[in-house]
């Protein structure tokens, strides 16, 4: 440890010099390979696979309600879809979220 007493200005500073120990390297004990994909929207290399099909479904069906809505024209219809806007990007977006944190446990 060093130490030294500095004044300046007409003030006292005290400066420390602390030698600290390196934390010691993290040596991973295995490793796990990911693929993404479209049809299985992740694989790992342990064998699991995190299907799409309810993801596509979904869009399929928000995909159906908006032509739908698109369709009408009316006032509602209109409002209806300002508060579906966003909700394909939310839903992948949680999705994704959802399998990582999977593969992360696992």
């Amino acid at each position: 440890m060093e130490s030294r007493l500095i004044l300046r200005n007409r003030k006292f500073y005290l400066a420390v010099v602390v030698d600290a120990p390196e934390p010691n390297q993290y040596d991973p004990v295995g490793a796990l390979g990911i693929d993404l994909g479209i049809v299985n929207l992740a694989g790992d290399s342990d064998g699991t696979g995190y299907k799409g099909k309810d993801v596509d479904e979904t869009m399929h069906r928000m995909d159906r309600i908006k032509a739908k809505l698109q369709a009408c024209g009316s006032k509602s219809a209109k409002q209806h879809l300002k508060r579906l806007s966003g909700h394909e990007a939310r839903y992948r977006r949680n999705m994704n979220h959802t399998i990582s944190k999977r593969l992360v446990v696992a």
